[in-house]
């Protein structure tokens, strides 16, 4: 099996298996997640993220070298703030006036990739436990399940069970029709 193939094959498998997490009838007919009322219940539905810090303090090639995995966490929750700049460096919107270009390309500005984040109880200081929807138009996070998914996701992703005991998840899904 080639590479390429093997790739395919994982990236259709997660996805599979994330969206059996938020639940199938949870996935509209263009394979967006949708939220119902029984499971968000009383928490926050969605929030909007602090504006991206546009200038940092360390280049692109400094990051790059000291950039490692590393699969031990600190015990403390992430800000909204770390989590905006995360998810902005991901697939924020680069284009204040048009409101249309990414930080990431896209073929034809199709932009098929969207960001959910998972997190425990603890996991971003102000969000309870559960899955949140990236939406790059408005900066926004819409939480799409109200339960802690992290062990649910670390096992179906190959049983990287040390995932479970990081703050957040960033799932990255595909939507082959765009």
């Amino acid at each position: 099996m080639s590479m390429r193939v093997f790739c395919a094959t994982m990236v259709i498998f997660l996805l599979v298996q994330f969206t059996s997490l938020i639940g199938a009838e949870n996935v509209n007919k263009q394979g967006n997640a949708k939220m119902t009322s029984s499971q968000v219940g009383p928490a926050i539905n969605k929030v909007k993220l602090p504006a991206p810090k546009l200038k940092g303090t360390m280049s692109v090639e400094e990051a790059i070298k000291l950039r490692r995995t590393v699969r031990s966490f600190a015990e403390k929750p992430l800000t909204l703030e770390m989590v905006s700049q995360l998810l902005w460096a991901a697939q924020g919107i680069t284009d204040d006036e048009r409101h249309i270009k990414r930080a990431a390309p896209s073929a034809g500005a199709t932009y098929p990739i969207d960001m959910f984040v998972a997190c425990g109880k603890s996991g971003i200081s102000g969000l309870g436990a559960g899955v949140w929807r990236y939406t790059p138009s408005d900066n926004t996070l819409e939480r799409l399940v109200s339960e802690n998914q992290m062990s649910d996701l670390a096992e179906c992703s190959l049983r990287q069970t040390w995932a479970a005991e990081a703050p957040i998840i960033l799932a990255i899904a595909c939507e082959y029709s765009r």
